[in-house]
């Protein structure tokens, strides 16, 4: 898909969020090995979810 942006359009960065579904935090992802796999920081589970910071506090309701 294309999109083609005019001079007066804002053009807004994409942020990728870590969600840890222990905590209910948004935290600083660690990643683990090679793989789509990231760990707490706080209580270091893998249970981390990631997406965009708009698609995270959405699904998870986070404030």
């Amino acid at each position: 898909m294309v999109e083609i942006l005019k001079e007066d359009q804002k053009i807004e960065a994409v942020r990728i969020v870590f969600y840890c579904k222990d905590c209910e935090k948004i935290v600083d992802g660690v990643k683990v090995g090679r793989k789509y796999v990231y760990r707490c920081p706080l209580c270091q589970t893998k249970n981390v979810a990631f997406g965009t910071e708009k698609s995270i506090k959405s699904f998870y309701h986070v404030g």
